[in-house]
């Protein structure tokens, strides 16, 4: 203003040229400071609202990340719209180039921090669940643990309960088994009933055995084994064929093996071409078969391996002694001084000592030796000692000849012939006392049973709701007619009170309740809606095997008929004897385990063809079809049989006296004959006579509550179907 101004006085007409000149120039200087600020000013207010839109920027920008994260499309839609507004105006203000590069060093900016945020969001998040988890885990457990504290108690309290009869129970049931039979003994009191001499082949029960004998032997050997040192003082010493003690595991004990190969672990199958070097030394693994059981581990690294600095380990040696001891304290008497003579020779602390001071030698072993078998001959049935000294003296002989260091080996023997023999004395023990009751419970036994078992209804503990269905099916099967004589005659003398109407009745109840489709020894079939009837409750095993050989007897029978008639028909008669081999030998197939009808079918063919060489193709086929059916509830043949074998034991329960081991024995075989089943007397003599013994004796023990059950039963009856007839 100040140039303009001189500039309009120099243009007066009283200035001179000069001063003309001079304001000119003045004002073209002050023109272009002038130029030269405005642009200043311009870039400093361009700069001042760069810089207050990159702030909204990177707050935009963030925002917009933010959505992306959570998957929200239209804040991101929105959000990069905002951005793109941001980005033209700030390229008008300082450029496209300049402008992409600030927004870009925002960009990079708030990512860094976004992603900060985002990771220290996600670790919290984290922790967050993880703590959640752990609060539902810690719930979870705390439920569990009041829930099986609940079930612990409720468990705690019933068997409780149980208990204060489980004693008078037992004692009971062991009353009722030597009641019903005369020779009863506590199972496996002799050597031979242990070892199953004698008893009839069970395939099922000798691999089971063979599984246990191997048990055993893995046993005995990791006994021995660990009071055996190793011979190997390295590794260098594992080589292909040496015999070494190796663990199960890195906390197992140790066994006896032998290497079968000797493997390098940096060249395996897979091809690895990295080698695993100790030392200098490549490092090996090793294939095992272990003594015991031919249990082949393979790639075994050298630390399951016992060498000569490794200690013996003396634990299950000493366990074993203990429980030596304690089984000695079980049969000894308690008065006298016979419990602190096994306490003072048998010191499980001085043995500890000796052991781990080597101390523990042959001639320790042998004092021990001698005094458990003293005192198992002590304690032991006099007619036992014989045995007992003979089996010492050569045992004895055997130490002698092992040497100083040679007793680990023998003591598996002499372990199990002291565990062998003191569950044989015990059990001698029960079997004298049980002599001693016999006469006893002959005389009263069951007005005891009857007596214990009135109590328990009395008291709440037993209802007799199976029994009630037991007799209801009795009813039904009375009504049915389904043997000769056995129909609404029976209910007539019921209820006339004759005794011998209920004696029909429930022989009755007892082949219905033997037809039935489920086994009546299978667990727990007591507790089923309609099972095991409370009167029969320890009898369920003696029920199962009469029905094991009433279908065995029906079965074997029904295919022997149509092998006769099938050779019948193509000329061939034959003689009693050669179908008797065939009767026999169906009945150990029968009775073998695993044995399907397919194995009897191509047995059966396979005698027919024996027997007649030139039967047709076409008859194998059809027989091989009949047998296949020979069981079916339609086959005629397999139902007649079955009616007879219905009405045997109906006969034996109606007719048989309660004792059937003496004279009545005849009589019973007469029965057995007399319906045709003259090849099956052994095998239906011996069920039979534990069911006649176990009927005679239900109906005496129970009688009063079988009457008053029987005749609610026909009541009903009558009450339903005088309903029925209105």
């Amino acid at each position: 203003l100040t140039a303009v101004e001189q500039l309009c006085r120099a243009l007066e007409p009283t200035s001179s040229r000069a001063e003309l000149i001079s304001a000119v120039l003045y004002f073209l200087f002050a023109r272009r400071f002038q130029a030269s600020a405005l642009s200043a000013w311009k870039r400093v207010d361009s700069e001042r609202l760069a810089a207050s839109i990159v702030n909204p920027y990177s707050q935009t920008f963030a925002m917009m990340m933010a959505a992306v994260r959570m998957d929200d499309k239209d804040t991101e839609m929105a959000a990069k719209q905002q951005l793109m507004k941001m980005r033209a105006a700030m390229a008008g203000l300082l450029g496209e180039t300049r402008a992409a590069s600030t927004l870009n060093e925002v960009e990079v900016a708030v990512k860094v921090t976004m992603e900060d945020a985002f990771k220290q969001e996600d670790e919290a998040a984290k922790v967050r669940e993880e703590q959640a988890e752990k609060n539902r885990e810690d719930q979870r457990l705390k439920v569990e643990k009041q829930k099986f504290k609940a079930e612990q108690q409720a468990k705690q309290d019933e068997f409780v309960g149980k208990f204060l009869t489980n004693m008078s129970v037992t004692n009971e049931r062991l009353c009722h088994e030597i009641i019903l039979d005369p020779t009863y003994k506590i199972p496996g009191s002799s050597q031979e009933e242990e070892e199953g001499v004698g008893a009839e082949p069970n395939p099922a029960m000798d691999h089971a055995k063979k599984i246990q004998e191997q048990m055993k032997r893995v046993f005995w050997d990791g006994l021995v084994t660990s009071l055996t040192p190793s011979t190997h003082t390295s590794p260098e010493d594992f080589v292909v064929n040496a015999t070494v003690q190796v663990k199960y595991g890195h906390g197992g004990a140790y066994y006896s093996g032998k290497i079968i190969e000797v493997n390098d672990e940096g060249s395996d199958d897979e091809g690895d071409e990295e080698d695993t070097v100790v030392g200098n030394r490549r490092k090996k693994s090793y294939d095992v078969v272990f003594t015991g059981d031919n249990v082949v581990q393979r790639r075994l690294p050298v630390e399951l391996f016992r060498t000569a600095k490794d200690p013996i380990n003396f634990k299950p040696l000493l366990k074993l002694l203990g429980e030596v001891k304690e089984k000695l304290r079980g049969i000894a008497p308690k008065k006298g001084s016979y419990l602190e003579q096994i306490d003072a020779n048998i010191d499980l602390e001085l043995m500890e000592q000796m052991l781990s001071k080597g101390a523990f030698d042959a001639e320790s072993m042998s004092k021990f030796v001698n005094f458990v078998c003293g005192q198992i001959m002590y304690f032991q049935a006099p007619v036992r000692n014989k045995k007992t000294a003979e089996w010492i003296k050569v045992y004895m002989e055997e130490m002698g000849a092992a040497g100083k260091d040679g007793f680990a080996p023998l003591l598996p023997k002499f372990l199990e012939w002291v565990f062998s023999r003191v569950d044989e004395t015990t059990k001698d023990i029960a079997n004298s006392h049980i002599e001693m009751l016999r006469p006893k419970l002959k005389e009263s036994g069951k007005e005891y049973e009857r007596s214990a078992f009135g109590a328990r209804l009395k008291e709440g503990k037993m209802k007799l709701t199976n029994t009630t269905i037991f007799v209801k099916d009795g009813l039904a099967y009375c009504l049915k007619g389904g043997l000769d004589g056995v129909d609404g005659g029976v209910l007539m003398k019921c209820a006339k009170r004759e005794p011998m109407g209920f004696v029909m009745f429930l022989s009755a109840s007892f082949v219905s309740l033997l037809r039935r489709p489920v086994r009546l020894d299978t667990p727990g079939y007591e507790t089923y809606e309609g099972g095991l009837p409370e009167t029969l409750l320890w009898d369920c095993g003696k029920m199962a095997k009469v029905r094991d050989v009433m279908d065995s007897v029906s079965l074997i029978s029904t295919m022997v008929v149509l092998l006769r008639q099938v050779l019948a028909r193509n000329g061939y008669i034959g003689n009693t004897g050669s179908f008797d081999e065939v009767t026999k030998e169906l009945g150990i197939l029968v009775s073998s385990g695993g044995v399907k009808l397919p194995d009897l079918e191509a047995y059966i063919v396979q005698k027919a063809k024996e027997l007649c060489p030139n039967l047709p193709e076409d008859e194998q086929a059809s027989l091989k079809s009949i047998i296949a059916n020979s069981a079916s509830s339609d086959n005629a043949v397999f139902k007649l049989y079955s009616k007879r074998v219905d009405k045997l034991v109906y006969d034996c329960c109606v007719h048989m006296k309660k004792e059937v081991w003496g004279k009545d024995g005849e009589q019973l075989r007469g029965k057995i004959l007399g319906a045709g089943f003259g090849p099956f007397v052994k095998d239906i003599e011996g069920v039979m006579k534990g069911l006649i013994a176990v009927f005679h004796h239900t109906l005496v023990v129970h009688n009063e509550w079988y009457t008053k059950l029987i005749l609610e039963a026909i009541q009903e009856h009558v009450r339903a179907t005088a309903a029925g007839v209105k």
